[in-house]
């Protein structure tokens, strides 16, 4: 072993010869202590466990063999472990380290550093200033500390912590663990499973392949799971999430949030505040939760709640099964054979295209079947059954509309809405029908009449003078009819 001193000049120091204009012992080749002091020097560590102090100035220190502890001290120096399990810190000015070969642990110092583990699971400190910091392969542990830092982890399943500052961090190959800290971060899990956290500021989180999960924590985050199932949640702030391929879960927390499920089979969940829901193709479930939230199913055969708020729910394509929960909601089935129910509130309800199922619930609810054959049940309270063209109920068992619970009684009873059909087309304009009651048509265009068929009554129009109906309304039942001047009568001519 040599404890090797140099000299305040720029010196170059190798143990197993020492030059000229050094102050030490006889050369060795074993676990030395070498000390630069002043200058720019070159120091080789040779074999042996060795520690080695650049001292001040601008430094070129090098481990080789041996499980070494470097130190670059003042200046902007420049380490490498070599072999072995090597310690290294750069102290301060603007230092690179690289841990070579073995679990090395390396530590910047002040300064904006670059440090590289090499192979090995390594762990990497960038602490004060702008640093970047690359596990290379390995298991390794990255901490950026404070300053704007670039982390990557490359290959092996790696831990990486950006800190204060806005860093950026990428997990690169295996099952990472990114956690942004403090500042506005931007964090890539690319391939593997991966775990990521945004921390406090306005973070934008990618998962990359595999079953990732995300979570933004504070702030206005941006999260897309890409390829893989993942599982993302915003937390606080008003967030953007993105599924991307793969059966997904999503989840906004607190804010109002926008929620995509993209491709895949995904379950999107808004939380509190006024959330905007998309999911994409696939069949997918949506829960709006508090607040006036709007959900769209799109392509599949989708679920939505609206829960509490006042929502509005689009089933899109697709068989769907629309809820509104509590609230005014507003239900759309659009294409396929949808289901909607209004729950508490003043609702309306459009089936849209399919033979649908409307169920108002409670509250005054409008519901509109459209085209198909619907069957439509109001619920308690006084509800509208809105009819707007002659093809939303033909005539014939299975082809025309069914209202299941019809009950006109009193001032507060239901109502039938035809003002949206022309009753007399060979005129002009938008006619009002003609009630006959249980009298029957007589050939004139416009005349509106009902007929009793086993346990249904059936309400009847001629709008082209036909004298046979062109379009059917089925009650379940026989139910008093009251057809006199607004705002009492039963049925809206």
């Amino acid at each position: 072993m040599a404890n090797i001193t140099g000299t305040e000049r720029s010196d170059t120091i190798t143990p197993q010869v020492v030059s000229a204009g050094v102050i030490g012992g006889p050369p060795t080749s074993g676990a030395d202590q070498i000390s630069g002091r002043g200058g720019r020097d070159r120091i080789d560590g040779a074999a042996g466990n060795d520690v080695i102090n650049g001292g001040d100035g601008s430094d070129r220190l090098n481990g080789n063999s041996g499980n070494d502890t470097l130190w670059g001290d003042d200046g902007d120096d420049n380490l490498s472990g070599g072999d072995g399990n090597d310690w290294l810190t750069g102290g301060i000015g603007n230092d690179e380290l690289r841990g070579d070969d073995g679990n090395d642990g390396l530590a910047g110092g002040n300064g904006n550093d670059k440090l590289w583990g090499g192979s090995g699971d390594d762990t990497l400190k960038g602490n004060d200033g702008n640093d970047t910091l690359s596990g290379d392969s390995g298991n390794d542990n990255l901490f950026g500390g404070n300053g704007n830092d670039r982390l990557w982890g490359d290959r092996g399943n790696d831990t990486l912590w950006g800190d204060d500052g806005d860093d950026h961090l990428s997990g690169g190959d295996g099952n990472d663990w990114l956690t942004g800290g403090i500042g506005n971060d931007e964090l890539r899990g690319d391939d593997g499973n991966d775990g990521l956290a945004g921390g406090n500021g306005n973070d934008k989180l990618w998962g990359g392949s595999g079953d990732d999960t995300l979570k933004g924590n504070d702030g206005n985050d941006t999260l897309s799971g890409d390829r893989g199932n993942d599982t993302l949640w915003g937390d606080d702030g008003d967030d953007n999430l993105s599924g991307g391929d793969g059966n997904d879960w999503l989840t906004g927390g607190i804010g109002n949030d926008e929620l995509r499920g993209d491709d895949g089979n995904d379950g999107l969940a808004g939380g509190n505040g006024n959330d905007k829901l998309w999911g994409g193709s696939g069949d997918d479930t949506l829960k709006g939760n508090d607040g006036n939230d709007t959900l769209s199913g799109d392509r599949g055969n989708d679920t939505l709640w609206g829960d509490d708020g006042d929502d509005n729910l689009s089933g899109g394509d697709g068989n769907d099964w629309l809820t509104g929960g509590i609230g005014n909601d507003e239900l759309r089935g659009d294409d396929g054979n949808d289901g909607l129910a209004g729950g508490n509130g003043n609702d309306k309800l459009w089936g849209g295209s399919g033979d649908d199922t409307l169920s108002g619930n409670a509250g005054s609810d409008i519901l509109t079947g459209d085209r198909g054959t619907d069957m439509l049940t109001g619920g308690t309270d006084r509800d509208t059954f809105d009819f707007n063209s002659v093809v939303e109920s033909r005539v014939g068992v299975g082809i025309r509309d069914i209202i299941t619970d019809f009950d006109g009684t009193g001032p507060s009873g239901d109502q039938i809405d035809l003002k949206g059909i022309d009753a007399n087309r060979t005129t002009f304009g938008n006619n009002d029908f003609i009630w006959k009651g249980n009298a029957g048509p007589t050939g004139a265009a416009g005349e509106l009449w009902y007929v009793d068929e086993g346990g249904n009554r059936l309400i009847r129009g001629d709008v082209d003078g036909g004298g046979n109906a062109d379009f059917e309304i089925q009650l379940v039942g026989h139910p008093d009819l009251n057809v006199s001047a607004l705002p009492d009568s039963d049925i809206i001519l």
